[in-house]
């Protein structure tokens, strides 16, 4: 891998995970927050994160959106191979109950500040069951924040956003776990940014290089003038050009948008 395709692909990863609190753990966003969700994936970094912002009281009440979809077998894999949580019973259960688990066994959680949302399968279905679920409870909401795997961060909020359209009262923000980047080593290729285990190499290219045809708004992608999943987001003219360089000189490594 060349050090300009390297270049590229940590372009695009800075992109997908947004962060609008630059550390939220350290200090409540002005106003403060009335809402914590914490979207199902496969990344321990992303429960050591929600762990922590909890822990800092700078929201009380947390969401825990997941059921079972293409990504739930990720996180029961993380869950069993990371010694703190090995004990955690992950078959056949939902990511939403598995990630419950964890937080209230390993880091005193009180369960009656979770919240459960199992019936979505992915991240448009994320924000449209917690909607469901939340204005069931009747829960008064202005501010929340998402936690959700870096890679499909940007897209969440996206998804979130939609969900919330007729509410342009409720401000949603986004706290990607962790800013990923992709660098040589002795080895081969690694990824850094967290000290908790990640993706292999090849995985995070992927993940990385599906997401810009995904946020593209054309006739291929998930906004309003493709399958319309949500709202139009502005990619940055970088951004575009680091994907386009990676689509003409490395085609094969890109992720096609399943029909």
């Amino acid at each position: 891998m060349s050090s300009k395709l390297t270049e590229n692909i940590n372009c695009i990863a800075e992109l997908l995970a947004e962060r609008d609190i630059p550390e939220i753990e350290k200090g409540m966003p002005e106003g403060g927050l009335d809402l914590l969700v914490l979207l199902g994936n496969g990344l321990i970094g992303s429960i050591y994160s929600a762990a922590q912002v909890l822990k800092s009281g700078a929201v009380k009440q947390l969401l825990i959106s997941g059921g079972v979809g293409h990504s739930t077998h990720y996180l029961r894999t993380s869950i069993t191979n990371f010694p703190n949580f090995s004990d955690i019973d992950v078959e056949d259960r939902a990511e939403a109950d598995i990630l419950a688990d964890v937080l209230v066994h390993k880091f005193d959680i009180n369960p009656t500040s979770i919240l459960i949302e199992k019936d979505s399968t992915n991240c448009g279905t994320n924000a449209e069951q917690s909607r469901i679920l939340l204005d069931k409870l009747g829960i008064p909401l202005s501010k929340m924040v998402i936690i959700q795997d870096p890679t499909m961060q940007r897209r969440s909020q996206a998804c979130f956003e939609r969900a919330w359209q007729d509410k342009p009262e409720v401000q949603i923000l986004s706290y990607a776990p962790f800013i990923p980047r992709i660098e040589e080593s002795e080895t081969g290729y690694r990824i850094v940014g967290n000290q908790y285990p990640t993706w292999e190499p090849e995985r995070f290219i992927s993940l990385v290089l599906g997401e810009i045809p995904r946020l593209r708004d054309d006739e291929n992608g998930y906004g309003p003038n493709g399958r319309n999943y949500f709202g139009h987001v502005e990619i940055p003219t970088t951004v575009l050009e680091a994907y386009k360089q990676i689509y003409d000189n490395n085609p094969d490594l890109v992720r096609e948008i399943p029909a």
